[in-house]
Formats: C-alpha cells, sequence, structure tokens
C-alpha cells in the first residue's frame, strides 16, 4: 500500500520497459499526470536527462533541483504510461514541478493530446 497517493506535477521513480528488449525495465523519474483513486491507474510521463534533444514533445525543465531531480532533465510529454494499480510505489514522491514547469508540462501535453488534462 502506498504511503500517500500521486498527485499531479509530482516526480515519482516508475519502471519503464524497453520496447526493444521485453521484460526488461529501468527504474526512472516520471511526472505524475493524472490518478484515479477510484481504479488507483496513474498516467506518467517519464522525465529524461537528455536534455539536448530538439523534438516535439520536449520540456526542458529550469526548477530541476526544486523538483528532486539530481542533474538537468527534461519531459518527454510524447511518452505516456499508464500505470497498471498492481505496481507498487511506495517510496513515496521524489519532488514536484514548480508552477512554472508544470504549466510548460500541462501544455505541451494539451498540444500533443488536446483534452487529456482537462
Amino acid at each position: 500500500m502506498m504511503k500517500t497517493d500521486p498527485r499531479q506535477f509530482e516526480i515519482w521513480w516508475v519502471p519503464f520497459a524497453f520496447p526493444d528488449k521485453p521484460g526488461k525495465a529501468k527504474n526512472r523519474p516520471s511526472v505524475i499526470l493524472q490518478w484515479d483513486d477510484g481504479t488507483r491507474i496513474a498516467l506518467v510521463t517519464k522525465v529524461t536527462g537528455n536534455t539536448w534533444r530538439d523534438e516535439p514533445g520536449y520540456v526542458v525543465l529550469r526548477d530541476w533541483q526544486d523538483a528532486g531531480l539530481s542533474k538537468p532533465s527534461a519531459v518527454r510529454c510524447s511518452q505516456l504510461l499508464r500505470l497498471p494499480s498492481n505496481l507498487s510505489l511506495d517510496d513515496g514522491p521524489t519532488g514536484r514541478l514548480s508552477a512554472y514547469d508544470a504549466g510548460r508540462v500541462a501544455w505541451t501535453i494539451n498540444e500533443l493530446y488536446p483534452g487529456l488534462l482537462a
């Protein structure tokens, strides 16, 4: 059982599967976009240290340290993952996006997936 339920724009560590390596996953920081209390399912997008990419959906975090991240990071808004209810997120959040970064992520998500965060 989780110590606390995820909240929108918090950073949690989540196992992301490698698309080209079945059965392999890497724990990485992720931004909670949605949390459904009823189904206990979260929608997240992953955070990466690759801040140099210039492609749609990348949001370089200005306030990465305030979010509890250990190095400059970007949110890959084009890569969403729906976490199953049986996935354990026992450790709690690492941090939370600043209002500035959360606004930029929300804007980008709404550009890519209109109405998703409505």
